[in-house]
């Protein structure tokens, strides 16, 4: 039920003209699994970016750091709940909070129609932000090689210069020969 992560990045990019981008990257993950209905991870990252300019090999570095965790619980075969924090610090600027939440039902989840609702939020305190996605979804396999996807989101955004409100009806129809 533990699994660990660790891994190490080294970058460059340039572009003529431009001083070369120097990326490094550190991150670990540790995901707990104490039993198959429920899954818990332990993130951290650490990145900087820097310019090379001239002879001075590492001008304005660019350091993030961040520490999250993340919760995925399936208590049943057609209910799905997550939820996740982040807090985000970048050199020079105020720590940021991001909070995403979410829960999915599928009530139908075998046979040849699919129902699914989802509710998705996300807060972030850097803009007192908070982002709302509402909607339900149907999927009906007509033929195994045939289905037909609907869908309709409501999405809200919400800070403090602003509202946004976003509806979103879409559909396909996907056939295979």
């Amino acid at each position: 039920g533990i699994d660990v992560n660790v891994g190490l990045g080294k970058g460059y990019s340039s572009v003529e003209g431009l001083p070369r981008v120097e990326s490094t990257q550190v991150n670990a993950v540790a995901t707990l699994a104490p039993n198959p209905k429920l899954t818990v991870n332990l993130v951290y990252l650490k990145s900087e970016d820097a310019l090379a300019a001239g002879p001075t090999p590492r001008v304005r570095p660019q350091l993030v750091t961040a520490h999250e965790i993340n919760v995925a619980y399936h208590p049943l075969q057609t209910l799905y709940l997550y939820g996740a924090y982040r807090a985000e610090r970048r050199e020079g600027e105020p720590v940021r909070d991001i909070n995403n939440y979410s829960l999915s039902w599928l009530p139908f989840p075998d046979g040849t129609l699919h129902f699914n609702f989802s509710y998705t939020e996300s807060v972030r305190s850097e803009f007192d932000a908070t982002e709302r996605t509402v909607g339900p979804s149907l999927r009906w396999d007509i033929t195994r090689r045939a289905y037909l996807d609907l869908a309709y989101f409501s999405q809200r955004l919400d800070s403090t210069p602003q509202r946004i409100d976003t509806e979103i009806l879409s559909g396909s129809l996907r056939v295979s020969f």
